[in-house]
């Protein structure tokens, strides 16, 4: 019980940094998924090499690519048009 209100006090916490621009977007979004790591290994919940298998790297790579796609499509001006 304790963890479940830790971890929503943290998704509030984080995306309310991200929202208001006190934190980049990016930055509240890295910190708040490895706080719960960070918190799941302290309470004992799940060994970390279950964490890196729950992790689908490709899914990430791909939204790393259209992010990288979308910051240069907006430096050309093409969303200026």
């Amino acid at each position: 019980m304790l963890f479940s209100l830790l971890v929503v006090a943290l998704f509030i916490t984080f995306f309310w940094l991200g929202q208001t621009g006190r934190l980049e977007r990016h930055i509240a979004m890295l910190m708040g998924a490895g706080s719960v790591v960070l918190l799941g290994q302290l309470f004992n919940l799940y060994p970390l090499h279950q964490v890196i298998d729950a992790v689908w790297f490709e899914a990430l790579a791909l939204i790393f690519g259209m992010s990288m796609i979308s910051a240069t499509l907006l430096r050309s001006g093409l969303f200026h048009l």
